[in-house]
C-alpha cells in the first residue's frame, strides 16, 4: 500500500503506543470467496519478539473460528 511520506510513521514506540490506545480492530478471513469479519479487542504484548505481538480472543462459537482452524 502506498503511504505518502508525510503520513508514514516508522517509530516503533509511537506505533505501539497507538495500538495500545486504540486497541479495537477488525479481523478478516476469507474462504471460498466468503469474507467474515469480527470486531475484537486486542492486547499488545511488547515483550514478544522484536516488534511485539497482538493477542485477541475469538469465541469458538464465532463462525470465523472455523476459518482460522482450517488455516484460512
Amino acid at each position: 500500500m502506498y503511504i505518502p511520506d508525510q503520513f508514514r510513521e516508522e517509530d516503533l514506540g509511537v506505533l505501539q503506543d497507538f495500538m495500545e490506545r486504540f486497541n479495537f480492530a477488525t479481523l478478516v478471513t476469507q474462504k471460498s470467496g466468503e469474507l467474515i469479519a469480527s470486531h475484537l479487542p486486542f492486547v499488545l504484548d511488547r515483550s514478544a519478539g522484536a516488534y511485539g505481538a497482538l493477542r485477541a480472543h475469538l469465541a469458538k462459537k464465532n463462525s470465523q473460528f472455523e476459518h482460522l482452524q482450517a488455516g484460512h
